[in-house]
């Protein structure tokens, strides 16, 4: 029998059971001439894998992050789509802007108290 065995590189957060990582903005990332964004591939295999390659090839397996990014709306210049495999893979949620009596209620209530004498 061989026995075949190997060390795997486990990155976790410090003192804490979750970290968030927060992107912002994943579509402004211009794709390359294929098409293909090397930040939603990274993104891809994050998700799918729980890990990545290093730059010498080894795999980290990443534990206890979860990942919440923010697109900018719209196809107007400077955006670009994200790819169907990362999106299929992910929880998408659409939140439309604020009206001005929507925001004047979230500010009134963040600031009534400190406004309070």
């Amino acid at each position: 029998n061989i026995l075949i065995s190997f060390l795997i590189q486990v990155l976790r957060p410090k003192e804490t059971e979750k970290l968030v990582l927060f992107l912002k903005g994943i579509n402004l990332v211009k794709p390359d001439s294929w098409g293909t964004s090397m930040l939603s591939s990274f993104l891809q295999q994050l998700i799918t894998y729980r890990g990545f390659y290093e730059d010498n090839l080894e795999w980290v397996n990443l534990e206890g992050v979860q990942i919440v990014a923010t697109m900018s709306a719209g196809n107007t210049l400077g955006r670009y789509e994200l790819s169907p495999r990362l999106t299929s893979i992910m929880h998408v949620a659409y939140m439309s802007y604020s009206g001005r009596e929507e925001l004047h209620s979230v500010y009134s209530a963040y600031l009534y108290p400190l406004l309070q004498v």
